[in-house]
């Protein structure tokens, strides 16, 4: 398992570690079974997905590591997701602010006071 290993960037964490680390080391491996293809099924995808965000740094260490062509689009992929999500974001924001407006008129109007 550990001396299989084909990232370089894991090789060089299993020779900084010691054995107190091989949950770590396990869940960088599992990462680049992952970005390798060799892991299936929707279980599979659930835990890599929240591993990746759990250990980023690391995965895209990896990813670019081992698939550089790839690692540029998925770069592209991250950015327009993380747009997407501050628009999101900004939008139940605003949503939540008017909601709250809204409310506070009710209130007073209803004989509330503020």
């Amino acid at each position: 398992m550990y001396s299989k290993v084909k990232s370089k960037f894991i090789k060089n964490k299993i020779k900084e570690r010691n054995w107190k680390s091989k949950d770590y080391i396990d869940d960088l491996i599992y990462l680049e079974e992952y970005i390798s293809g060799e892991i299936y099924g929707l279980g599979g995808n659930w835990k890599a997905a929240s591993m990746k965000s759990e250990y980023k740094k690391e995965y895209d260490a990896i990813f670019k590591e081992l698939k550089p062509k790839d690692f540029k689009q998925y770069i592209k992929q991250e950015r327009r997701e993380a747009e997407r999500e501050r628009k999101e974001n900004e939008k139940f924001e605003k949503r939540e602010q008017r909601e709250h407006r809204e409310a506070k008129k009710d209130w007073i109007k209803a004989g509330g006071k503020t």
